[in-house]
């Protein structure tokens, strides 16, 4: 009789592959005008909630594929709820959000009387003050700058140079002031940079520049200068 040889048997065990996710990458945007929103806030049912960034982009990663509820709030704009069919991988598609109709209010800044977009009484009180100097809407589009870049040099004592792919910014008694953007501090040189190179001057409502400690409104300090960037909201 033959003997029987013990055989080794061998399991192998496969991991069940992950299910494969979602990245969304979009832009949200004016319906009126498709001018990009800055600030606002998305959500996706069962995800964290993010806000665009300065040129109305975003992007949520890590979501489920399938039918999903996503919501959109914005001040000034009606909010946007709807349900989209996420597929898996990457997913490209932008938002429109329409304005809501508001009363506006006036306020004379430097002697003239301007309009104040509801949600910018704040930022309008301060330019009307004379502190600093205050760029309103009315100016922009008069001036039809290119970039933030230019539309500072023209109308501030603020100085702009490039250097090592970012910018520098400096005015007669601060070295480097404070850039803020919707309130925000932008403390790298990209994002600086984006700001003043790349930003759309139609998106910006008002610009205000503070040169000196004495200067500064506490809400930009500590910082011995401040350019503070507000983008439209409506």
């Amino acid at each position: 009789m033959r003997a029987r040889l013990p055989v080794a048997l061998s399991f192998c065990f496969l991991a069940s592959p992950t299910a494969a996710q979602t990245t969304w990458k979009g832009r949200v945007l004016d319906a009126t005008d498709s001018l990009v929103i800055s600030g606002v806030q998305v959500r996706v049912a069962g995800a964290h909630a993010i806000r665009t960034d300065g040129f109305g982009r975003f992007t949520l990663a890590g979501l489920e594929p399938g039918p999903r509820e996503v919501v959109v709030r914005m001040l000034g704009y009606a909010a946007y709820t709807d349900t989209l069919d996420f597929p898996a991988g990457d997913f490209a598609r932008d938002l429109y959000l329409t304005r809501v109709p508001r009363l506006l209010s006036t306020m004379v800044v430097k002697g003239k009387s301007v309009r104040v977009p509801a949600g910018f009484e704040d930022v309008y009180a301060r330019g009307a003050k004379g502190i600093g100097a205050f760029i309103t809407r009315e100016r922009i589009d008069s001036l039809s700058p290119k970039d933030v870049t230019s539309l500072l040099s023209t109308e501030t004592n603020a100085h702009i140079s490039g250097y090592g792919g970012g910018y520098t910014v400096t005015t007669p008694r601060c070295r480097i002031p404070m850039i803020f953007l919707n309130g925000m501090p932008i403390q790298d040189t990209v994002s600086r940079k984006e700001i003043l190179q790349f930003m759309a001057p139609s998106s910006v409502q008002a610009i205000e520049v503070y040169d000196g400690t004495n200067r500064v409104p506490m809400l930009y300090q500590p910082a011995c200068g401040a350019i503070a960037v507000w983008t439209r909201k409506q």
